[in-house]
């Protein structure tokens, strides 16, 4: 369980601009110390070329979007369980990281949990000795460089249950 004060919810209340407060609930722009949540909106976040966005923790709910544009970056750093936990569809085309978690660093466990890449991933050392950077479960898909001229390094391992990956 997050505690309140260390969480922000996405609205999508403006526009599709990370970088607007107006987007969060409550009014700020997520920092290294907040766990967020992507929650059902009219608007998902855009990171754009030149934001460097950050957070503690990502919460992606089912049916939801997230975009990292090209020059975009987002860091996941410092979770206390898994880094980036996505029952939604993340597509990045600029920068990706998750590190220093306390559990997986990346967590597709539905039908819905997508993440398409064309730009750089990069997934450190997370959870503890035995635990996997990234879990693939159910029927999640992680398509790496789709057409595009990115990177994938992997300071751990990635652990494949029951999954379609390509």
């Amino acid at each position: 369980v997050i505690p309140n004060r260390y969480k922000i919810t996405w609205t999508g209340e403006s526009n599709t601009a990370w970088e607007n407060p107006c987007n969060w609930l409550p009014v700020q722009v997520p920092t290294t110390s907040d766990n967020i949540i992507i929650a059902t909106a009219t608007n998902y976040p855009v990171i754009a070329d030149g934001i460097l966005a950050e957070a503690k923790s990502l919460v992606m709910e089912t049916d939801t979007r997230l975009t990292i544009d090209y020059g975009g970056s987002l860091a996941i750093d410092g979770a206390s369980g898994i880094g980036a936990d996505i029952d939604g569809r993340l597509i990045n085309n600029g920068t990706f990281s998750v590190d220093n978690t306390g559990g997986y660093g990346i967590l597709l466990a539905s039908r819905s949990a997508d993440i398409v890449s064309r730009g750089d991933v990069h997934i450190g050392q997370n959870g503890p000795i035995g635990d996997a950077g990234i879990r693939l479960q159910g029927q999640g898909n992680f398509t790496i460089n789709d057409n595009g001229s990115g990177t994938t390094d992997l300071d751990t391992t990635l652990l494949i249950d029951n999954t379609n990956s390509h």
